[in-house]
């Protein structure tokens, strides 16, 4: 039987654009749409339209309530959802240290039309908010937001992913690794702190001294990248690569390198994380790593599907494998 995979090779697309395609996404060329479309038929691909319509007639929601945007992860939402029986109703909070939007969200849906909850990137602190959402099954990507005795929650592990990553470095011959990282309205979050525990612990297990001169805290956007790599550019002694806790920083911090004339990574390496798709096409290509969005979206909703189902009865936590890409930005 022939599966997704099969139809992004005839069509030499990735397996994310096929996904596009199945799922209406405007961010697909026709071109690509057509090819993707030519591909299903030659192929024999199945699309069990049929058997998602049925589920979706009878079943209830699970709201995500997210303060992120990231497209793989929510296809997999998506996809795991109707496969499992649910409608996925999505809250974005644009800011994800206040959640009275979705606090009226819960409210608006609550009579039982909402079977379970996600949380993803949400920062909020209001003992209001938990209260409300308590009521529910709640599974967590990241740090947990509820304090509760049995927490349900996957991630990937930010901090052995920044330890990968410095430690990659430090084997290509690194001895001097600056880390840029983002501030969430003036605030270090939790994935944040932990990629910054990844890098110090890398550099202390490698015998590298940790350099608080070379730690740059700056807006989540390649603009702050570009700001942090301004900043290094004035040192008098520069390092020779630097970690960016992201791939939207490593993007503004690489973009302000070249346009100074340094060479990458003949002169300072750079890396980030999250395998964004315009990673492999940046020039020059840049070292990330592959978090695996597609795993933890379709892990969170199974463990909540599992929750709702009453299949767990204590909490638990399940760590996602990620996966180090080496690209030209920190070895030829």
């Amino acid at each position: 039987m022939a599966t997704v995979i099969d139809v992004a090779k005839e069509a030499e697309v990735s397996v994310a654009t096929v996904s596009r395609v199945l799922n209406n996404s405007f961010m697909v060329t026709e071109e690509k749409r057509e090819r993707v479309l030519a591909a299903i038929e030659k192929v024999g691909y199945k699309v069990n339209t049929k058997n998602k319509e049925s589920k979706r007639s009878n079943t209830k929601v699970i709201l995500i309530i997210t303060g992120t945007l990231i497209e793989d992860l929510f296809n997999s939402f998506q996809d795991t959802a109707e496969d499992l029986g649910y409608h996925v109703i999505y809250h974005y909070c644009s800011n994800p240290s206040s959640t009275e939007g979705a606090k009226e969200v819960v409210n608006i849906l609550k009579n039982n039309i909402i079977a379970g909850i996600v949380l993803l990137d949400i920062a909020e602190s209001n003992n209001e908010f938990k209260q409300l959402i308590s009521h529910y099954p709640v599974v967590q990507i990241g740090k947990p937001l509820l304090d509760t005795t049995d927490k349900y929650i996957v991630s990937a592990d930010d901090h052995q992913i920044a330890y990968d990553v410095v430690s990659h470095l430090i084997q290509i011959g690194k001895k001097r690794i600056a880390i840029i990282s983002g501030a969430t309205e003036g605030k270090i979050v939790h994935f944040e702190h932990e990629r910054e525990r990844g890098y110090i612990d890398a550099l202390r297990d490698h015998g590298l001294p940790c350099d608080d001169s070379l730690k740059y805290y700056v807006d989540f956007t390649m603009d702050g990248g570009s700001d942090a790599a301004k900043k290094i550019l004035a040192l008098e002694n520069k390092p020779d690569a630097i970690f960016c806790i992201s791939d939207t920083l490593a993007i503004g911090c690489i973009y302000k390198l070249k346009k100074s004339g340094i060479s990458i990574p003949d002169e300072i390496s750079v890396a980030g994380i999250d395998n964004s798709e315009i990673t492999e096409f940046f020039d020059p290509p840049i070292t990330t790593v592959d978090q695996s969005f597609k795993e933890i979206g379709s892990e969170s909703i199974r463990m909540l599907v599992s929750l709702i189902n009453g299949e767990l009865s204590r909490g638990r936590k399940i760590y996602i494998d990620h996966q180090l890409i080496v690209r030209s930005s920190t070895l030829k």
